[in-house]
């Protein structure tokens, strides 16, 4: 599905993003203009014979996400900005993507490409391919249309560009089925390059969380630092059945929800213990270290991040059980990450799966 979701912005372009041709006072093509900075221009000497054959080339340089001016929220109707760039100047961008879903995954997802070209926002339907078919599409200058799936309803603010600057306003309001703990991924592309989808911030429309357990919140829900910078994360959760029902509670950061090569730990409450994976990723070891929650001293690390025992701590009280982690993301792992947990009784009999709560770009 990845791989699917890539072919958005070749796909979109194709589809919406309009070649035009222009000739001549005797008929011929003198120009094919592809958009983007792409095109191709013929010369004829008096005789009407072809003289040149001239192709432009993109300008150099790459398309950026910068991020989503609300990178954390719960309500069902928001305002959103969605920031990007170009280094040699936004005209140069083509499709800018916006994804919101569990995870990058196009199906049954508020998937959404903006072309720049034709100034249109296509909202891909619940089959999730990004070519075709859609289940709407609206040009800049008509706020008041709304096209919808069955995750969201979107209306065009605005789409502007300036210097090498971009921001794309979406309305986007999310159906009452959507509901749950949901990852806003961005991407963009110019004629030749692709920034790949990246994690920029989370949100939560209301739902009722089934099961026992719920997971309540996380303190930071978008972190931005640079490797090697100590973060403290304190996860809440609860169980109806107290907070003594709790058996373990996974914390994985990554791109995507894979513990390879992943800062990926489990709290264990029966021996009151922090587990960190190694980087090979399996969560029945082996482990890259151990810490006892209480008196440990020793932090424990992997490739990808360490914990540090002072700063780390759980608490309960009553239902709720909050676990704080102080961490810090290893040099050389700079990404836009996901910070998913889970929470799972001491029976195995509720489970939460996972949920993303927050985001954390390690600059």
């Amino acid at each position: 599905m990845i791989n699917r979701l890539a072919l958005t912005l070749l796909a979109a372009q194709a589809l919406f993003a309009a070649v035009n041709y222009s000739y001549d006072a005797a008929g011929r093509l003198t120009k094919i203009d592809y958009g983007a900075g792409v095109s191709i221009t013929y010369s004829y000497d008096k005789a009407g014979n072809l003289l040149s054959r001239t192709t432009a080339a993109a300008a150099a340089g790459t398309p950026a996400v910068v991020g989503t001016q609300q990178p954390f929220g719960a309500t069902t109707t928001q305002s959103f900005t969605f920031q990007y760039s170009h280094s040699s100047g936004a005209q140069n961008l083509s499709v800018l993507n916006v994804l919101i879903n569990n995870f990058l995954d196009g199906r049954h997802a508020c998937y959404l490409a903006y072309v720049v070209a034709s100034s249109t926002l296509i909202l891909v339907d619940d089959g999730g391919d990004a070519g075709g078919p859609y289940a709407g599409s609206v040009a800049l200058g008509s706020p008041g249309t709304t096209i919808q799936n069955s995750q969201c309803g979107v209306n065009l603010v605005s789409a502007v560009g300036t210097g090498n600057a971009f921001s794309l306003g979406l309305n986007i309001t999310f159906g009452a089925a959507f509901g749950g703990n949901k990852i806003q991924y961005m991407a963009a592309r110019d004629a030749t390059n692709n920034t790949g989808w990246q994690a920029m911030g989370v949100w939560q429309p209301p739902f009722t969380p089934g099961g026992t357990i719920s997971i309540t919140s996380l303190n930071q829900q978008r972190t931005a630092a640079a490797a090697g910078t100590s973060e403290t994360l304190a996860f809440t959760l609860a169980d109806t059945k107290t907070a003594a029902d709790f058996g373990v509670i996974p914390v994985l950061i990554s791109n995507f929800i894979d513990g390879r090569q992943a800062c990926y730990l489990a709290y264990v409450a029966s021996s009151n213990t922090l587990l960190l994976i190694d980087d090979a990723g399996d969560a029945a070891g082996p482990y890259a270290g151990t810490m006892p929650m209480t008196g440990g001293t020793v932090p424990i690390s992997n490739s990808q991040c360490s914990v540090n025992p002072a700063g780390s701590s759980v608490a309960m009280s009553g239902n709720n059980l909050v676990l704080t982690l102080n961490i810090t993301a290893k040099s050389g792992t700079a990404a836009n990450r996901v910070v998913y947990v889970a929470g799972r009784d001491k029976l195995d009999g509720n489970n939460t799966d996972w949920q993303s709560l927050g985001t954390w770009t390690v600059q």
